[in-house]
């Protein structure tokens, strides 16, 4: 007897895996196929950690996917009772003139139902991170951003 499935995925990187879960949800047989087993370290999403970051410097067009990813991560979440994305905020380091800084700060605003900003020197923002008071590196910069 030959095994019939309704979908076969090849390559179980970020992009096959998702898309593997959610056919899954829709189709009685699936079946995903990759050249090395689970967590490998061939891919490019290996390793222990990941960034998902939603003040996005490459331009606010990208807000309606990094919404929906953020509800995708909120139903796996609930779907295996386990936390795996650590909402922690970020800290942006640059002048605001920056592409990086000013990026990040416009789709910030741009994304305000789900995100805060707030920007300062880096003597304001030290009161809050305080290891930014002892770093010479940091002196140099006119502002930083933070987002959460």
């Amino acid at each position: 007897m030959k095994n019939m499935y309704d979908v076969i995925v090849i390559g179980l990187g970020i992009m096959g895996a998702s898309a593997l879960w959610r056919v899954a949800l829709k189709c009685n047989r699936v079946l995903g196929i990759d050249t090395s087993g689970p967590t490998h370290r061939h891919g490019s999403s290996q390793g222990e950690s990941r960034i998902f970051r939603r003040a996005y410097w490459e331009g606010d067009k990208y807000l309606p996917l990094l919404n929906h990813a953020n509800l995708l991560w909120n139903e796996l979440e609930q779907s295996i009772m386990t936390q795996l994305l650590y909402r922690t905020g970020g800290l942006f380091i640059g002048s605001r003139s920056s592409q990086i800084i000013a990026g990040s700060i416009h789709t910030a605003r741009q994304g305000k139902a789900t995100l805060s900003m707030r920007y300062g020197t880096v003597q304001q923002l030290s009161k809050t991170f305080r290891h930014l008071k002892s770093s010479m590196a940091c002196k140099r910069y006119s502002s930083l951003t933070h987002t959460r």
